[in-house]
């Protein structure tokens, strides 16, 4: 991966500039860095951590915005350059 989305997927969840709402929802569900978020997938975040369409869709375009997904599996992925 590149160094900049190395560096958006070590960010912490408060870094991001998610609402209140939406942020709360995360650290209640135990994500607390953009890593950890996009390795959920959209029905997990929905159904098991209550994220509302609204939120929803405020997580999906920051990914979108820095060419990332939910559901992304990074235990596969190599961390060594």
């Amino acid at each position: 991966m590149e160094k900049e989305t190395n560096e958006i997927l070590s960010m912490p969840i408060d870094m991001v500039n998610f609402s209140a709402r939406a942020c709360s929802r995360l650290k209640r569900f135990n994500v607390n860095t953009v890593e950890e978020l996009v390795q959920k997938t959209e029905d997990e975040l929905f159904y098991r951590a209550l994220v509302g369409r609204k939120c929803l869709k405020e997580i999906k375009e920051f990914l979108s915005e820095h060419n990332l997904h939910l559901g992304i599996n990074l235990e596969n992925s190599d961390s060594s350059d």
